[in-house]
């Protein structure tokens, strides 16, 4: 992540091995932390079910393509280097997990960052 509306991280996972029948009781998204510079308070994440833009390869616009569901979870940042945060997203998001493909999370800074 380098500013708080030009760059922003995109997670993709294909979850299309998720069983058309299985019940989720439980989706949980692990972000590990390499280094920092700056200060960055806590992340916010939007979804998608499929991906944001046109292809599954990561392009430019999709930074700007319409979420499934825009900022529905936030999450502290790890605090120290070579660490990670651990969030249960909410069950509301459960039902945004697409099982015939890619479902991807755009995370971004959920208030001013200091870089």
């Amino acid at each position: 992540m380098y500013n708080t509306d030009t760059y922003r991280t995109i997670l993709s996972f294909d979850t299309s091995s998720l069983p058309d029948d299985a019940i989720i009781t439980d989706v949980s998204l692990k972000i590990y932390r390499k280094s920092s510079t700056g200060n960055i308070s806590a992340l916010k994440g939007d979804i998608k079910s499929g991906v944001f833009g046109a292809s599954s390869a990561l392009e430019q616009i999709d930074y700007q393509a319409s979420p499934s569901i825009s900022a529905g979870f936030q999450m502290s940042v790890p605090s120290l280097n070579n660490g990670y945060t651990t969030i249960q997203l909410p069950s509301s998001l459960w039902g945004y997990m697409n099982r015939t493909g890619k479902t991807q999370f755009r995370l971004s800074s959920s208030g001013p960052a200091d870089f």
